[in-house]
């Protein structure tokens, strides 16, 4: 596993001590933040299982990299870390990005790759939580881009909160005379209309 701007390393510190993986990377750019990640790596004992690794994006590893995570970073940044390291077979991608959930979903359509699983929560704000992996699927409808296939069919209380809460602030953006907004709107509203 290797998580893409680590700051503290605590998930991969996590994931390593709870024995759901073996062995994980902890990347950031930063030298400040690498620093507070070595610090957590050594107090916990995990430095032989828990590597930190000074780059931008995804550095060199000494073994291949099945999983990569991507969170916390906003969504022009993973997609970027996503475009230049389709080439390292890595069988999954866990990305939570702060928004642009469909910019996420467009980029796995285009490529034809396969969404494994989603999730909305709310820790003060909404965020989706969207695992994908490079097999091959279908190209995702213009709906479930949106949406998110998996969420769609889902329908979690946190989620259907989220859709409320997007399509009143939409509607606040419509009157004052926002048309992009006007799309996106009739598709979360004939989503809830289908839900409610």
């Amino acid at each position: 596993m290797y998580d893409v701007g680590t700051d503290h390393a605590y998930l991969p510190c996590y994931v390593v001590a709870e024995g759901i993986v073996g062995k994980a990377y902890a990347g950031d750019n930063k030298t400040g933040p690498l620093k507070n990640a070595q610090e957590n790596i050594c107090e916990l004992g995990l430095q032989e299982k828990v590597i930190p690794v000074l780059a931008d994006g995804i550095g060199e590893t000494d073994d291949p990299i099945d999983t990569v995570v991507i969170s916390g970073l906003g969504p022009d940044t993973a997609l970027q870390v996503m475009d230049q390291n389709l080439d390292r077979g890595i069988k999954r991608w866990v990305i939570q990005t702060n928004k642009g959930w469909d910019q996420i979903r467009s980029f796995i359509s285009e490529h034809r790759y396969t969404i494994l699983n989603e999730r909305c929560v709310k820790d003060g704000y909404y965020y989706q939580i969207i695992v994908f992996s490079q097999e091959l699927h279908e190209p995702y409808s213009e709906e479930e881009i949106l949406l998110g296939p998996v969420l769609k069919k889902r329908k979690d209380s946190e989620y259907l909160d989220f859709i409320r809460e997007t399509c009143r602030r939409y509607r606040g953006l419509k009157e004052k005379g926002s048309e992009k907004v006007d799309r996106p709107l009739r598709i979360y509203e004939s989503y809830l209309a289908e839900t409610d």
